[in-house]
């Protein structure tokens, strides 16, 4: 299976420095240099493997931040216009807040099972992941302790990363849909 991925950084030793490019042409545990100004949300999903949008699967993404101005620990009344199946979903700084996040979009209509992630200190040597079922993602993340800065990626995206732990076969279904 070939998965392609867009790189919104330098890749070293590479001569194209933005490009779509295949799993199999690059591997993911190569190096890469960042590029001042890449969002962190762009970077990590690169390094994932995980495209933000991919045609047929998301057709935009939105960017939360999991915490109001005021350290309120509710910020997140957006989670109904966000339930969308067919959308990406990243959150920063959204740890504390992802239980009710994950509650409020599942009552909205996104299914239980919509992939997820939680990437720890991304694209750093300390990164750590978790892939879960959105429905999961908040217990596994206690279970494995991860701590903040940790970014948050909703979407059935995720499960085309080539780090996605679940049947292939789900996978596969994904990318014969567009």
């Amino acid at each position: 299976m070939l998965v392609n991925f867009t790189l919104a950084f330098v890749i070293k030793g590479y001569k194209r420095p933005i490009m779509e490019i295949t799993v199999k042409e690059y591997s993911l545990s190569n190096k890469c240099e960042p590029v001042l100004g890449i969002t962190a949300a762009s970077g990590i999903a690169a390094e994932l493997g995980i495209p933000l949008t991919h045609r047929g699967v998301a057709n935009s993404v939105r960017f939360l931040t999991g915490h109001s101005k005021n350290g309120g620990t509710d910020p997140l009344f957006v989670a109904e216009n966000a339930a969308d199946p067919d959308s990406t979903l990243v959150v920063y700084m959204g740890l504390s807040t992802l239980p009710s996040l994950a509650s409020k979009l599942m009552h909205h209509g996104l299914p239980q099972d919509t992939p997820a992630v939680a990437v720890e200190r991304g694209t750093t040597p300390q990164q750590r992941m978790v892939f879960a079922a959105l429905k999961d993602l908040a217990y596994e993340i206690t279970l494995n302790q991860l701590v903040s800065p940790t970014l948050i990626i909703i979407g059935k995206v995720v499960a085309l990363s080539p780090l996605w732990p679940h049947v292939k076969k789900e996978t596969s279904a994904l990318m014969e849909a567009n």
